[in-house]
């Protein structure tokens, strides 16, 4: 994990991507926008990079002395090295290169394995699981701290009902976890340990991708709820969508995948007329894991898996 020290400055960026925008920014169409659709709502349109997959003040901690430097620990210290990576694994990946081709080395797949846990913990998914964690605990936190205390000050007994009513604490320790770097290595290593293959589209298909776009789904149920399917099950398959032709997927190596020949970093082509099933229900998938919305280069991809919605 990099770390970086970031400087208290007059820049004050409310506006925070749970998504970054330089993922984003491979699936725009060529007058740069993105289409959209709000599984929610029901409803599809296209718009700019600048309104998708972004909230006011998600990371904002107002009572640091720095409160956006956990928007900035990402935007300088985690988005320039995602810039580089991906531009490195497309470059490998492009048209000429021959199917079958070996494209992930050793230290390709350590960087792509290091973005896409930072993704998954940065998301929106993770923040509701953690505020479920954090409300479920909260009562037995209060219960040992009165029981090691006794008796509270007025003070002590004001803080502690600021403790428990203030959004700050809880995005606090939400920082502390999303940026451990014990964790964070502890699960791109994790992560590292499975076989990589690509999947290059040939034809007109797209993968579409989402708020959410680390997925992780078992293969035997189809089941793709965020936090439900083991990174150490055999059983798991994580996909990770780069550009609407590739997608990157990692297999655990004891499963029937790998057992099947699929090489650890290969680049695979799928027909898109003759893949359509596959393509069409890895793009469902996302659909049905994202938070709220999902994302695609055009509109007519979203149409062919929606229908047409306005």
């Amino acid at each position: 994990m990099i770390w970086v020290v970031v400087k208290i400055g007059r820049n004050k960026p409310e506006r925070q991507h749970h998504v970054p925008k330089v993922y984003l920014r491979n699936f725009v169409a060529e007058d740069n926008s993105i289409a959209v659709c709000d599984v929610r709502r029901g409803k599809i349109f296209t718009t700019g990079l600048e309104a998708v997959g972004v909230e006011k003040n998600f990371y904002t901690l107002d009572k640091l002395d720095d409160p956006y430097c956990w928007e900035k620990f990402y935007a300088i210290g985690i988005e320039p090295f995602m810039a580089e990576t991906f531009s490195q694994f497309c470059s490998k990946c492009n048209l000429f290169v021959p199917n079958r081709t070996p494209v992930i080395d050793a230290e390709l797949k350590s960087a792509l394995a290091l973005i896409m846990t930072v993704q998954f913990f940065r998301g929106k998914h993770c923040r509701k699981y953690e505020w479920n964690i954090y409300k479920r605990e909260l009562p037995s936190v209060e219960r040992k701290v009165r029981k090691i205390r006794g008796r509270l000050t007025s003070e002590e007994e004001d803080f502690f009902q600021k403790f428990k009513q203030d959004d700050f604490f809880f995005k606090r320790s939400a920082m502390e976890v999303s940026t451990d770097p014990k964790r964070m290595i502890q699960f791109t290593e994790f992560l590292v340990r499975r076989q990589f293959v690509v999947y290059r589209i040939l034809g007109e298909g797209e993968f579409i991708t989402s708020d959410q776009p680390v997925m992780f789904t078992n293969f035997w149920t189809g089941n793709v709820k965020p936090f439900t399917n083991g990174l150490i099950k055999p059983e798991t398959i994580i996909y990770y969508p780069l550009t609407p032709k590739l997608l990157t997927c990692a297999f655990h190596p004891d499963s029937m995948f790998s057992k099947f020949g699929k090489r650890d970093g290969t680049l695979i082509d799928l027909d898109a007329k003759a893949e359509n099933g596959f393509l069409h229900s890895v793009n469902k998938k996302q659909s049905e894991q994202c938070y709220s919305q999902v994302y695609s280069r055009s509109e007519e991809t979203l149409q062919s898996l929606f229908g047409k919605r306005r």
